[in-house]
């Protein structure tokens, strides 16, 4: 059994539900059939950013229905595949920050930090972050930290 759901925020920073549904399976053909039915709610409203875990099925659903739409993987989500391939109290201290992170200098400070202390070749990162739409190279990399 698959729960998805749709959230907003409202203008007090707090959440509330707009939309759920339950499916026997996780597959782009669920995922189609509830973010047309949200769709219907909410239309197109410009800004719209869409978060997610990154299912296949689910990003692809979202491309079709809403292709003006921002796609964004959830931070826990991206954290958790991350620190598959990476460990160490660098990431657990700067990765999280940086991602809250409502400044500029703030975020560029804490992103030094961890790009500083990166042990495996850049094209091993790039290889991971690619299914997040983000290509890193060394020219990123010095806009960035600079």
């Amino acid at each position: 059994m698959t729960f998805g759901c749709s959230n907003r925020v409202d203008g007090h920073k707090w959440l509330y539900h707009i939309a759920y549904g339950v499916f026997d399976t996780e597959n782009e053909d669920n995922w189609t059939w509830f973010l047309e039915n949200l769709h219907i709610v909410i239309g197109d409203p410009p800004g719209l950013v869409l978060c997610s875990d990154a299912c296949k099925g689910l990003e692809k659903a979202i491309d079709v229905v809403f292709p003006h739409a921002e796609n964004r993987e959830c931070m826990r989500h991206m954290y958790s595949n991350f620190m598959k391939h990476y460990s160490g109290d660098v990431f657990t201290e700067h990765l999280y920050p940086a991602a809250r992170n409502y400044t500029e200098g703030m975020f560029k400070w804490h992103m030094k930090k961890i790009l500083t202390l990166l042990l495996r070749p850049l094209s091993t990162l790039n290889r991971i972050i690619t299914g997040y739409g983000i290509d890193v190279d060394s020219q990123m990399l010095a806009n960035v930290t600079t």
